[in-house]
């Protein structure tokens, strides 16, 4: 991996390695050239946190704004050192007392080391206590393993016991594996046994690869045998593809055997398409019949951006059953 991409893995995960965590002033001066060690350490002061999460996945915490500049070069210094002397990185790591910063270099000395011997900072990783601290590591570990030998890091996460290791690696190794080649990412997902990270892992694959390359992904998906979980995965890409192309939602969304599911993936495309072109959704819930699910679907998008509006379009409808309940369905009450 070039020294830029190792830099982006590396602050791609501080980025991501701790909520809301404080940073200002408590590093000392260091040089980050790449022959540099990092410092002798950080100064150690508690790390405050708001707990705040992402959505995807839920063990990744987001990385407040605060975070300094020195704050970053220091751990891309330290995950150099681990590429060099991982040792020497683990003497580092044992140094530093603060909990957040800790969790931030677990992940630095991870990717570096992975850049020089996967398989050994796999075996460190997988020994970390407590899991929560594997985890992290593993956020360094698995982007870096993934470009070299994804199947070898598919095979070190399907042996880990279930927990969050184990769905973290799954789904990190399915973001960065589907990215490159999704169709073989795919293959060799769905020979995993399902539990929580290879599922989280094939959603994963098919929603970014519907939103990379949308008539490859459902062209290739609807391929599928049906027994292979056609629907179900054709279905996760076009509703991810939803938002950034709705129209193109629709146009693929008779490629479903159920009829439910042809009119939930419409659904979802028309309530897209209703956020900032109401009369258009409007003309091809018409082309289908009208139906309650369609109008459902429009009736949220329209009201995301002007409830006014969606009211008073409910309002003119002939049916007043079916008027109330679209005014239901847009007022979040059951």
């Amino acid at each position: 991996m070039p020294s830029s991409a190792f830099n982006k893995v590396i602050l791609a995960a501080g980025i991501l390695a701790v909520a809301g965590v404080v940073l200002k002033n408590t590093l000392v001066p260091f040089k980050t050239g790449d022959d540099d060690p990092p410092a002798t350490g950080p100064a150690h002061h508690p790390a405050s946190s708001d707990g705040s999460r992402r959505d995807r996945p839920p063990v990744r915490p987001a990385f407040a704004g605060e975070a300094t500049p020195e704050s970053q070069a220091w751990l891309v210094s330290l995950g150099k050192l681990a590429s060099r002397d991982p040792q020497q990185a683990l003497a580092q790591l044992a140094g530093i007392l603060d909990p957040a910063l800790r969790s931030l270099a677990l992940t630095s000395i991870a990717a570096g080391w992975a850049q020089v011997d996967a398989p050994a900072a796999a075996k460190w990783v997988a020994d970390l206590q407590p899991e929560d601290d594997a985890a992290r590591a593993a956020l360094g570990l698995v982007p870096v393993w993934a470009t070299r030998a994804p199947a070898d890091c598919l095979d070190w996460a399907n042996q880990r016991p279930p927990g969050t290791l184990r769905e973290m690696s799954l789904v990190e190794l399915a973001d960065a594996w589907g990215s490159a080649h999704p169709q073989e990412a795919l293959t060799r997902f769905l020979t995993l046994e399902s539990d929580e990270g290879s599922e989280r892992g094939l959603q994963t694959i098919v929603t970014q690869w519907a939103l990379d390359a949308p008539q490859a992904a459902v062209d290739s998906l609807s391929r599928m045998d049906p027994a292979s979980r056609r629907d179900e995965l054709l279905q996760a890409a076009l509703v991810s593809l939803s938002n950034q192309d709705p129209d193109l939602t629709w146009k693929y969304s008779d490629r479903f055997s159920d009829p439910g599911t042809v009119e939930h993936v419409r659904s979802m495309a028309l309530e897209a398409i209703a956020e900032t072109r109401p009369q258009d959704a409007i003309k091809l819930a018409a082309t289908r019949g009208n139906s309650e699910t369609l109008l459902a679907g429009i009736a949220r998008g329209w009201a995301s951006a002007d409830d006014a509006g969606a009211k008073t379009w409910i309002h003119s409808l002939a049916d007043p059953d079916l008027a109330a309940k679209l005014l239901q369905e847009i007022s979040g009450e059951p």
